[in-house]
Parts: C-alpha cells; structure tokens; sequence
C-alpha cells in the first residue's frame, strides 16, 4: 500500500508528536508498504523557498526499510496560507495516487487531506493528541474546522480515552476511533554513553532525581521543584538533587524558582540522546508532574515509557492520559495536579520504601515491554488499513 504522511512534526523538530509519527512511519515501512512523508523544511535549510527530495533509511540498523521523505514549504502569505502546498500535494498525488493519508493532526494537515479526499477520492486517517483538540474547540471557527475533518476521516486514531470521548462529544462515533499509544524501539536505547562519564561531563552526583521534558508550565515543573524543596527540609539527609532534560520558554522562570527555593536543580537543555540514556540508568526515580491548564493538558508523556524501559519507578500526576502511561501503586505514583504537598508526599513514599520503588520500577520495565514496543503497536494501524 502507498501511504503519504503529511505533518508539521517531523525531525528535526523534537517532541511527543514527532516521536509518535516517526514511529509510525517506521513501522509501516518496515511491514512492507511505501510511506512518503510530506515535512516543512527546516527553518535552517538552504532549501526554504523550494523542496527538498530524499530518501533516508530510518531504521538501517534494525533493517526495517526506507520512508520516502520530501520537504516542501508549509504556508506563505497567502489566503489561505496552506493554498501553495495543497497544490504541490494535488500535482503529486496526480502523478502517483495514494492509497491513503495519513494527517498529523486534524488542523491543518486533516484540511488538507480532507480536501485531496474531495478531489480525487483519497480516504484519510487523522492523529489526534488531546491539547490541540481541547484547544481548537476554544474558537467557534477552528471548531467548525475540526468537525468537517473528523466527519470526513475514514479513521481517527487517539492516543488516550480522555481525547477519544472529546472526539466522541465532536460527532465522531466510537467505531471510527482507534486508541493507539505512542511506543518505544528498544534497539534505540543501545545508543548510551558510559554513565560515569556522562555524569562527570554534567557534574550529577548521586542520587538525582531526573526529569525530562519540555520547560512549559503544563508540564507542571514548578509544582516539582516546589515539591522537592518541601522534600528536602523534611529530610535529615536533604534529599537528592533534581536533574532536568530539556528546555523551553520557563527555563529562566523555573532556574529563579529553584535557586529561590534552595533546590540543587541542574537543568541541561537539550543533550544527545545516548547522554539521557545514561542518564536514565543511574537515576533515582524519574518524576515529570504535569498539570491542567484551560485547553491545555498531557496527551500522554513518552518520556514515561522510556523511564519504565530502565526499570525507573515514576512520579506523575493524575490528568489527561497520563493515567494510561502510568499505573498507580503499580508502576509509580500518581500524585494531584498542580499540588506540591502531594507530589512531595510521593517523592518521600518511594525515597522511603525502596522495595517498593523497586517493584514499581521492575512492573513498569515489563509492562513497557509487553505492551508499548512499536512492533506490536503497529498491528492495529495494519487491521484499520486493511479495512479500507
């Protein structure tokens, strides 16, 4: 089968969705079928104001094939701004007609495709994450739009039931949604540089607590700095350090909460992939406490799965589909949104009963295994494309 993917996040931009179609787009092709992503081009590129064609082999250690990659420029100022790509994407889809699309999220790329669909009767797939369809809703227009592209999708898939009752509430009915969780490739994980070396490049001590995520408030970072704080005046011993991945627009913000607060928090930014894997195998416990703001919530968090993956015991909050990545009092805590008291509460349970932190860490490593490896997770798209 020909597969287009058309979406904003894709690499070089780095985050939960990019992950999601990546892996998405991995294993499709890994099954056999012909995926062709369609990308912006990097703002960076020499390639802005043309496109750029290649083909790079995604999976070449696992030996799981190719996607067909073309970047092509996204909007221009223009009415609409997206008028040029969808008649680069009708020039090609003329020259060589997919089967299917698959859009990255319902605006803009499911407008796209819902309009490819009118023209030449090309049937789509939408992704849906939660934040964007809660926020969407918040204006009548982009509400508007985003009935007319789940009304005309032959599927829609979701990534927690939170997202799928919202799509169900839009007119979506339940037969037309598939859940299907973000996923891990193991292999990935091989790529770790020597512990000890990497907490000597970013002078860690142990133990620490890690973290790693974008620094944006729904991510609920200053309600786990606060909580560590109130951690560590409880505490004879202070407690461990807190160690953040990741960077962002609060950056500064939570770097003045943390020194204000007298939390030893050393924050990263952004570092190589083989240096959180290393990370991750010496790390205490991963914690990431999430919160609710209006149109605004966790779709999921990947990050919890990778963390279960090196046997972590995980500290998280109860909303959006975090619930779904982490099982309370069985895989970790989960704490209330937006409370330091009960985050810190957390923390110390399991800084507390190490056995018990072992045991949650243990549950989550086979859990993530048995459950969320991309290999099996790619098995319902497969039964969804095969019903077209």
């Amino acid at each position: 089968m020909h597969i287009w993917v058309i979406t904003e996040h894709w690499p070089p931009r780095v985050g939960g969705i990019e992950r999601y179609l990546t892996g998405i787009a991995k294993y499709l092709a890994k099954n056999g079928h012909t995926v062709t992503v369609f990308a912006p081009t990097p703002s960076n590129s020499l390639f802005v104001r043309g496109r750029e064609r290649r083909r790079i082999p995604l999976l070449t250690k696992e030996g799981l094939g190719e996607v067909s990659i073309v970047r092509h420029r996204f909007f221009y100022p223009l009415i609409p701004k997206w008028l040029p790509l969808y008649i680069f994407l009708l020039l090609q889809a003329f020259r060589k007609k997919p089967d299917v699309i698959i859009a990255g999220k319902a605006l803009f790329e499911g407008r796209l495709a819902s309009w490819l669909k009118k023209t030449l009767h090309i049937p789509y797939i939408v992704c849906t994450y939660g934040m964007e369809i809660a926020t969407w809703q918040l204006e009548q227009k982009t509400s508007n739009q985003l009935v007319g592209v789940l009304a005309g999708a032959t599927h829609i898939l979701a990534i927690n039931q939170q997202t799928k009752q919202e799509l169900i509430t839009l007119g979506a009915h339940a037969k037309q949604i598939t859940i299907i969780y973000p996923g891990i490739e193991p292999a990935n994980f091989d790529q770790m540089n020597n512990p000890d070396d990497v907490l000597k490049k970013y002078a860690i001590t142990q133990p620490y607590i890690l973290s790693v995520a974008r620094l944006v408030r729904r991510k609920g970072i200053d309600d786990l700095i606060e909580a560590v704080a109130q951690l560590r005046i409880a505490r004879q011993d202070g407690g461990p350090a807190l160690v953040l991945v990741g960077d962002g627009p609060e950056r500064k913000n939570l770097e003045n909460l943390a020194a204000q607060s007298h939390v030893p928090a050393i924050f990263l930014g952004t570092i190589p992939d083989a240096d959180v894997h290393a990370l991750y195998s010496r790390a205490k416990l991963f914690a990431l406490t999430p919160k609710e703001l209006p149109g605004d919530y966790e779709g999921f968090g990947i990050v919890y799965l990778e963390a279960g993956f090196f046997g972590l015991p995980v500290i998280a909050t109860r909303t959006g589909g975090v619930p779904e990545a982490v099982i309370d009092n069985e895989t970790g805590i989960l704490a209330e949104p937006g409370n330091s008291a009960s985050i810190a509460h957390a923390l110390t349970t399991l800084l507390d009963n190490p056995e018990l932190a072992t045991h949650y860490g243990e549950a989550g490593k086979q859990r993530v295994l048995k459950q969320f490896q991309w290999s099996a997770l790619i098995s319902s798209l497969e039964h969804i494309l095969a019903t077209l």
